[in-house]
């Protein structure tokens, strides 16, 4: 008889974990939540766009944020404290909306209008990308980059009362 021979690299043990840790997760009654809501180890459910390219940049958006793990990745929106949004704009020049974080409830438009005018947005350019996939996998791993400066700041600020991160904090 054969020996069964199985190779399994340290990606697919990830993936796999990934996809455990989405599907064991409870849902998040979000109206009971009291706190920051993007604050270390709570969790993020990463909204995709419709289309292939869209899809394709949120897949890796989803896996750079399982693999540092500021932050738990969730299967659905209902999982979640927050959401991050992979949409892009084909208005103009393609790029990924600006305004990629969100609440479950949605912020409203004059939120994100204190969003833009905040020390948040202040400086940050447009994430330029197409329709192509390559493209949205970099623009993802340049999201990524942008999200990590955010970790930072989490971890530093001794008040999410005030300035833009007010805007995720729920009494």
């Amino acid at each position: 008889m054969a020996a069964l021979s199985l190779a399994i690299s340290a990606q697919d043990v990830v993936e796999v974990k990934e996809n455990r840790a989405s599907v064991a997760m409870p849902t998040v009654d979000i109206t009971q939540y009291h706190g920051f809501l993007m604050a270390k180890g709570n969790v993020v459910y990463v909204e995709a766009g419709a289309t292939e390219y869209e899809r394709v940049g949120g897949d890796r958006l989803r896996k750079l944020l399982a693999k540092d793990g500021f932050w738990q990745v969730a299967a659905s929106e209902e999982q979640a404290h927050f959401i991050i949004k992979y949409i892009v704009n084909l208005q103009g020049q393609d790029h990924v909306e600006f305004y990629f974080l969100d609440r479950r409830n949605r912020l409203t438009n004059e939120e994100l209008m204190k969003f833009k005018r905040s020390r948040f947005g202040n400086g940050w350019k447009q994430l330029f990308t197409s329709e192509d996939n390559n493209d949205n996998i970099k623009a993802a791993e340049t999201l990524h980059e942008r999200i990590k400066k955010i970790q930072k700041q989490i971890e530093s600020a001794k008040n999410y009362q005030s300035g833009w991160y007010k805007l995720f904090y729920q009494e």
